[in-house]
């Protein structure tokens, strides 16, 4: 590792939001927004006071100018890592890294993804949606109950703001007055890729699922290899 890849970069704790029961969003600042340039789906690793062991997080947003940073953590996993950052104690992370990236692509894009999985998909959603030329751009993403489900009033507002995007809720769980998608990502992989040209696919998730829907996408559904980028989580 060089010494540029190796840097830490101190940043702020800002805030603390629940997103779902089980996951937090942690917003952190860079002191230096010059050194935490990142692509969208990239991660960075989050040390905490004296630890020497950083923990990789996805990136939930894309980069600005403010050198804001997002974090979905899972709160049950990660509860002393969230209290320290609470408590003030000093915080630094990683130069962002990982080829898992947003590559702007005019026949269409279908993001897949669960659980945290979703964070770097949503930096990916809001890259594309800068975009001067929006081509057709899906999310689905899978949670067991409504409730679970990160972002949602976001990607519902995304959806009702632009017309090239699409965002697909599918719930394992779902209560008696859901009426959208049900059942495990995996089944509606089909149905969404049909309604573009010639897509490419981004999943992220627990190691399981990915391996089903990249086998899915590239056996079942035809995509090629290199038209499919994934990341477990």
């Amino acid at each position: 590792m060089s010494d540029a890849e190796g840097l830490k970069v101190p940043v702020k704790f800002v805030r603390e939001r629940a997103l779902s029961p089980q996951v937090s969003l942690l917003e952190l600042r860079a002191q230096a927004p010059a050194l935490i340039e990142w692509l969208p789906g990239q991660y960075v690793e989050l040390f905490v006071g004296a630890r020497e062991q950083g923990v990789p997080y996805s990136i939930a947003c894309a980069a600005g100018a403010t050198g804001a940073i997002e974090l979905a953590i899972s709160r049950e996993a990660n509860a002393p890592l969230l209290a320290a950052a609470r408590d003030g104690e000093p915080l630094w992370v990683s130069r962002p890294r990982g080829v898992f990236t947003w590559r702007p692509h005019a026949g269409g894009s279908l993001l897949v993804g669960i659980g945290t999985g979703l964070a770097p998909l949503r930096a990916m959603v809001q890259a594309a949606l800068r975009e001067p030329a929006q081509a057709p751009l899906t999310l689905l993403f899978g949670a067991r109950r409504e409730e679970d489900l990160l972002f949602k009033e976001e990607f519902e507002a995304l959806a009702r703001a632009h017309a090239a995007f699409r965002f697909e809720p599918s719930l394992s769980q779902p209560s008696a007055t859901w009426t959208r998608r049900c059942g495990r990502v995996q089944r509606h992989l089909g149905p969404l890729l049909s309604r573009m040209s010639a897509p490419r696919a981004y999943v992220c998730g627990n190691p399981a699922m990915v391996a089903e829907c990249v086998a899915a996408l590239s056996s079942q559904l035809g995509l090629e290899t290199a038209a499919i980028a994934s990341e477990a989580h």
